[in-house]
């Protein structure tokens, strides 16, 4: 026989780990098995900053996790026309994202979560009362099931077209005048990286360097690293790198950003399952968080027979906007960085504005059209 929860949640990543946490804080008393198909900790290939709109969306205390914050903001295009910035507080974390997580599911598993680790979810079936889900470890049974298993299959495997990539290292022994220059600084460097851009930031006596792109292929990535390292002016001499890794990121479809989301009656997908994951900068942790939220509002109104449907409107109204206009806005801004990237100089503020949450998408885009026009600037 298997065996009977109120909700299954595969994926122990962000979004699993916030659901399950999230749900037993706010009264849910329903039975929850929390699935995960590697042991933990795991690391997981990515810089491990939030933004300051991610922090206040959480509603987690981050303050004994946190190890660098940021203020300052640094942009440049292709190394020049150099831009900084210093915010009014803070607009980006530097997380220790495996004591966070490994908080997070303390405090699920003393709310009565039950966590499983190193199980294969094998597959899944859909009832009309009940979602079945075959593992290695025997067939569980639940009410619903909430896949949370980022840019793969819940058997392990990507899934799909439409991803996009970043690439990230650590640059060993800096100088420490080049250490104590990039300190509570997030630096943007545009132009250089086909469809994308790369960022640098220092990290506990080392440099951690990266890029992301929607279009390269991982083995271009790495050179293009290479590349982004020994042409910048302030890294030229510098070449030993090390934890070099690639992370995919499963970007929004044409079909998710009209409202087409994957999911049933019973079977809820959030986070980057769902390809939740912001078409211009490449982060995934807010709209992980953010649609586990939404997923806890409906299986929390005990509407059982609307749980799935409530979810999706929920996200097409909610989130599906915004990342609308973030694909609009990637699709602009790197087919012409030049321009616009003259344009952000005019209205820097807004930049570190956006990465705090304190500005939309929409709006954004909106300012940054303002002024002379693409058109005439291509002639001149």
């Amino acid at each position: 026989m298997p065996r009977k929860f109120d909700l299954i949640i595969a994926g122990a990543g962000v979004g699993g780990v916030h659901l399950a946490d999230f749900l037993k804080k706010r009264g849910f008393s329903g039975s929850i098995a929390l699935l995960e198909k590697r042991a933990v900790p795991f690391v997981k290939p990515c810089a491990g900053v939030i933004t300051l709109k991610t922090l206040h969306l959480s509603g987690t205390n981050f303050e004994p996790f946190i190890q660098q914050k940021m203020d300052r903001l640094h942009c440049a295009y292709e190394y020049q026309n150099e831009e900084d910035l210093t915010l009014a507080s803070p607009f980006i974390f530097r997380l220790n994202r495996a004591q966070w997580l490994g908080s997070l599911l303390s405090s699920s598993m003393r709310g009565g979560v039950e966590f499983f680790e190193n199980i294969q979810v094998v597959n899944y079936e859909e009832h009309a009362d009940s979602v079945l889900v075959p593992t290695d470890q025997g067939v569980l049974e639940s009410r619903f099931l909430v896949v949370a298993t980022g840019s793969l299959d819940m058997n392990g495997q990507k899934r799909g077209r439409g991803f996009a990539r970043g690439l990230q290292a650590y640059l060993s022994h800096p100088d420490p005048s080049l250490l104590e220059y990039h300190r509570s600084k997030m630096g943007y460097d545009f132009g250089l990286i086909p469809f994308g851009y790369g960022w640098i930031f220092s990290d506990d006596g080392h440099l951690l360097i990266g890029i992301f792109s929607r279009l390269m292929r991982e083995q271009s990535l790495k050179r293009a690293l290479y590349k982004y390292i020994n042409q910048k002016p302030t890294l030229k001499g510098y070449s030993r790198l090390w934890g070099v890794e690639t992370h995919p990121m499963f970007l929004p479809s044409q079909e998710v950003l009209q409202g087409v989301l994957r999911g049933s009656h019973r079977i809820l997908y959030i986070g980057e399952a769902a390809r939740l994951v912001d078409p211009f900068t490449g982060e995934g942790i807010y709209y992980a968080i953010k649609s586990a939220n939404l997923a806890a509002e409906v299986l929390l109104s005990e509407k059982e027979d609307t749980v799935g449907w409530l979810y999706k409107d929920k996200v097409v109204r909610e989130i599906i906007p915004d990342l609308a206009a973030a694909w609009e806005l990637s699709e602009e801004f790197y087919a012409y960085p030049q321009y616009y990237y003259r344009k952000l100089l005019e209205r820097k503020q807004i930049f570190g504005e956006l990465l705090a949450g304190e500005m939309r998408y929409k709006e954004f885009l909106a300012q940054l059209k303002k002024g002379k026009p693409l058109e005439r600037y291509a002639r001149e």
